[in-house]
């Protein structure tokens, strides 16, 4: 098609038009599913606060569901279900752990055991769909990451590095604002509803149930995102691509959507025969093994941070205002990440990803000599010296939420993606619930030892997983290719 309205008489040749509907897709899935996990973690912030022993005891039932489930379960669910359907019924799940803290709060005091049943329940059931929900967002991300790459003319590896920025940047910056929403609610913190014949704090009851809305309403908003499975090709008749990249992506598209669509129907002798695909991984992939600490090392630092932090240090230097101070500590966190993102991707064009993520993984060590430092509670004023433990790990789950993400889907591609991602949420889930469980029968300075242990192995770990990777020939799927 040629122009030639131009005021010069000469005709030149019409630009085709990007579609970008894959990215757009993306993008909505993004949002919902950060607000369905938002929640999660808004309300998992303050569980023990409002439900004591019993909140613990939900976070605990959470995390050891979370790391079986991706273990035994998740591949074999995410084949069975497809990319959109497993992200709805996860994220359906996941709704019911939300609804399980005011519920709880409406249950008399003396009825103790049955706060404590309820609680389980919803650990039990969060952790069940977590286990196999970020193994959904990360098949979703890969598929979505090769048709993108496919309609705008771009490399996988490129789209994979855009996809994961914007995700992390939504992700992060609506937890923030889910954790700041307490917040808002600081007028009716004194005020008291009668509920089962007892009194319940009118603000933490307010936000349980605008915590279960805003999860359940996301959940159902996720039936509305492209079924990848259904359609592999996109539609991009205006720029077709025929290079040996594209071609290549394309047959993985295809073979990835075959795939979904052959599992959604398969017999129950296939489903179960798909459990254990995380293990077969190993084996197949060792390299999956030498990044598994770097999400251990998230997971610990995180609890470390809550634990000892928020837990008591906080605690200890504002007293009655502890809250407060933990919630808009909290935030913070997924402050920093959030405006982070945009910083991590342009550094690791110039200087490249490993550097990227090796700094992000001596922030969860400064982080542990920080504390192992803090022998004496915080020093005056509190308010500025408690800062550099949540900006620390902030700068750290930056390069863990973005970064990452990128390298998992560029090493392993669309058909390792369900048990590649599964890893992610074992090693991290594991690290988590051993921390969990462990951290209250530990001094200060053995958490700190740990937590700096779990840092250290996470960079030697990763720097051997580099090596391997440049190494061995195919050892990842879509090959990067910096910017000169």
């Amino acid at each position: 098609m040629m122009r030639t309205d131009e005021p010069s008489g000469l005709s030149q040749p019409l630009r085709p038009q990007r579609d970008r509907s894959a990215y757009r897709n993306f993008l909505k899935m993004a949002v919902l599913f950060s607000i369905n996990h938002g929640t999660v973690a808004a309300v998992l912030n303050i569980s023990v606060q409002l439900l004591g022993d019993a909140g613990s005891y939900q976070s605990g039932a959470l995390y050891i569901t979370y790391a079986l489930t991706a273990l035994m379960f998740s591949s074999a669910l995410n084949e069975a279900l497809g990319p959109r359907w497993s992200l709805v019924v996860a994220a359906g799940l996941y709704s019911l752990y939300v609804l399980s803290l005011p519920l709880a709060l409406m249950l008399p005091p003396e009825a103790r055991g049955a706060r404590v049943a309820l609680a389980l329940c919803g650990g039990t059931v969060g952790g069940f769909a977590a286990g196999f929900l970020w193994a959904a967002q990360g098949t979703y991300f890969a598929l979505s990451a090769r048709r993108h790459a496919l309609q705008m003319d771009i490399e996988p590896a490129e789209a994979n590095a855009e996809l994961a920025s914007a995700f992390a940047s939504t992700f992060l910056s609506l937890e923030l604002c889910l954790k700041a929403l307490p917040i808002g609610l600081l007028p009716l913190s004194h005020k008291m509803v009668h509920v089962l014949g007892h009194d319940v704090s009118s603000s933490n009851l307010l936000i349980g149930a605008l915590y279960s809305l805003l999860a359940l309403s996301a959940a159902a908003g996720l039936t509305r995102v492209s079924d990848l499975s259904d359609a592999a090709k996109p539609e991009d008749a205006e720029a077709p691509r025929d290079t040996a990249a594209a071609a290549a992506a394309a047959a993985a598209d295809d073979a990835a959507a075959a795939a979904n669509r052959t599992t959604t129907v398969a017999v129950p002798s296939r489903f179960f025969s798909r459990i254990g695909a995380v293990c077969e991984l190993w084996a197949r992939r060792p390299v999956v093994l030498l990044l598994a600490p770097t999400q251990a090392a998230f997971g610990v630092s995180a609890a470390l941070l809550g634990y000892e932090v928020t837990g008591k240090l906080v605690k200890q230097a504002f007293g009655a205002d502890a809250v407060l101070a933990g919630s808009l500590c909290s935030a913070l966190v997924s402050a920093v990440a959030a405006l982070l993102q945009p910083v991590s991707r342009a550094a690791a064009k110039r200087v490249g990803r490993p550097a990227v993520l090796l700094a992000a993984l001596l922030s969860f060590a400064a982080l542990a000599a920080l504390v192992l430092a803090t022998s004496d509670g915080l020093a005056a004023p509190a308010f500025v010296t408690v800062l550099p433990f949540y900006l620390l790990q902030g700068a750290g789950r930056a390069g863990y939420e973005g970064i990452n993400k990128a390298l998992y889907a560029d090493t392993f591609g669309p058909t390792d993606s369900p048990a590649a991602f599964s890893n992610i949420v074992l090693a991290n889930g594991a690290a988590s619930a051993v921390a969990y469980f462990t951290f209250p029968s530990l001094g200060r300075h053995a958490m700190a030892y740990a937590a700096g242990t779990c840092a250290a192995v996470a960079i030697v770990g990763y720097i051997a997983a580099e090596v391997a990777i440049q190494r061995t020939p195919g050892g990842r799927a879509n090959p990067r290719v910096d910017p000169a």
